[in-house]
C-alpha cells in the first residue's frame, strides 16, 4: 500500500521567503526552514501526494539522477514527518500534477526549539497577571 501525504494546514502556518520557506508546527511549538529543493517540494504537499509521485516530478523537471532523487526526497518527507509537518493520508489526488522546474539541490530542513516555550503557552491561562505577555505564570 503506498502512502500519501499532505500538510497538516490545522497545526501549522508557512511563509516562503527569498527561496526558503518557514513553518512553524504549533503543537509542538518548533519552527523549521526549508531551503535548497526542499521548497519546491514542500509546496506539492499543498494536495496528498506519494514519495514516488513527488521523486517523479522532481526527475522529470530537473533532468536529476533518479536514485539521488528518490533518496533525498524519501529522507525529506522522512523529516517533515517526524517534525509532525505532514501527515500520512489515505487520500490521493491525481486530478492535477506535480511540478518541479529548475536544478535539484538537496533539500534541507532546519528546525528549531528555541521559542517552543513561547509558543506553547496560553496566553490566556498561562500568563503572569502582574507582568503580562510574554511572562508565563509561576
Amino acid at each position: 500500500m503506498q502512502l500519501f501525504y499532505i500538510v497538516d494546514s490545522l497545526s501549522t502556518a508557512s511563509e516562503e521567503f527569498d527561496g526558503e520557506t518557514i513553518v512553524i508546527q504549533f503543537k509542538v511549538g518548533t519552527y523549521s526552514v526549508f531551503s535548497g529543493s526542499g521548497t519546491q517540494i514542500f509546496s506539492m504537499l499543498a494536495k496528498p501526494c506519494s514519495v514516488a509521485a513527488i521523486t517523479s516530478a522532481v526527475v522529470e523537471g530537473s533532468g536529476a539522477d533518479p536514485a539521488t532523487v528518490g533518496k533525498d526526497v524519501a529522507a525529506f518527507i522522512s523529516s517533515l514527518s517526524d517534525a509532525k509537518i505532514i501527515v500520512a493520508t489515505d487520500q490521493m489526488d491525481n486530478a492535477t500534477p506535480l511540478e518541479f522546474s529548475g536544478d535539484f539541490t538537496t533539500p534541507v530542513m532546519e528546525t528549531f526549539e528555541d521559542l517552543a516555550d513561547m509558543m506553547l503557552v496560553d496566553p490566556v491561562h498561562e500568563v503572569d497577571i502582574d507582568k503580562g505577555w510574554p511572562k508565563q505564570a509561576t
